[in-house]
Formats: structure tokens, C-alpha cells, sequence
């Protein structure tokens, strides 16, 4: 099972995206656990938990703790959850860098959806237990 986190503070997008990864995952044929957060400071207040997540969408613009900040944390916790970057505009893409951030989705643009199908496919790539996942999604993913 994959475990995923969303921190977004806009329900309506948080639940667009959760729904988004489900019918991504359950058409491979993958179960998944989704967590949605309304704040970093939510997420973070689940500490040595937060790494055991597989994947964890951060909008990056919020008010009080931002996702830059979240993903410092995680960082110094884990260099292998698949941290992926959600913003309105691409002014933070550099500062991913700075965090390792794995995928940086822009909100909004047209080709969302598609950019989230394969930011999922490279997130179930690289997750430590991929072996499991790449077992049931057959040939979809090529192990590299």
C-alpha cells in the first residue's frame, strides 16, 4: 500500500488532488492510504510519522509554516520520501532544488492531470518498495 500525504490549504484543491492520485493508483491496480493536511504545521506535528510516508504533495505558498519549511524538515529525516512541490507559479522550482524536491506540479496549468500521472509513475519508480508495486502494475513501470 502506498501512503501518501496532501498539506493544501484550500479544501476544495486537497480534495481535487486526493481524488486525483486515488483514481491514478486504483487503475493500476494499487492501493493507497491518503492523509490530507490543511497546514504544515498539521503535518509536522506528526513527526517521525511524517517519514514514514511515501509520497507528500506541499503546497508550497501558505500562510505561517510554508511547504519550503516542511520540506527542510523532511529532508533532515528522510532523503528518500518523494516530495513533490505544488504551487501556482513555477517562482519557487529553484528552492526545490535546494530541498531535493522529486516533482514540482504547477496548479492550474492545463496539462495538470498528465504531469500528476507521471509524477506518480516516477514517485512509484522510486519508492524503496517499488519491486512490490512494480509487481502488480506489470509492464506499465520498467524498473531501472
Amino acid at each position: 500500500m502506498l501512503h501518501i500525504a496532501i498539506c493544501e490549504d484550500e479544501k476544495l484543491y486537497g480534495e481535487k488532488l486526493m481524488g486525483m492520485v486515488y483514481r491514478y493508483l486504483t487503475a493500476h491496480g494499487l492501493s493507497c492510504k491518503i492523509d490530507i493536511f490543511d497546514s504544515d504545521s498539521a503535518l509536522l506535528e506528526r513527526q517521525a510519522g511524517l517519514v514514514s510516508y511515501d509520497v507528500v504533495f506541499l503546497d508550497v505558498n501558505k500562510k505561517g509554516i510554508d511547504g519550503l519549511e516542511t520540506a527542510r524538515w523532511i529532508r533532515l529525516h528522510s532523503e528518500t520520501l518523494f516530495l513533490v512541490f505544488v504551487a501556482e507559479s513555477n517562482h519557487y522550482a529553484i528552492e526545490g532544488y535546494k530541498v531535493n524536491a522529486n516533482w514540482y506540479l504547477l496548479k492550474g496549468a492545463e496539462s495538470f492531470e498528465a504531469d500528476l500521472q507521471e509524477c506518480m509513475k516516477a514517485a512509484i519508480e522510486r519508492t524503496p518498495r517499488k519491486e512490490l508495486f512494480l509487481q502488480k502494475m506489470g509492464q506499465f513501470c520498467k524498473p531501472y
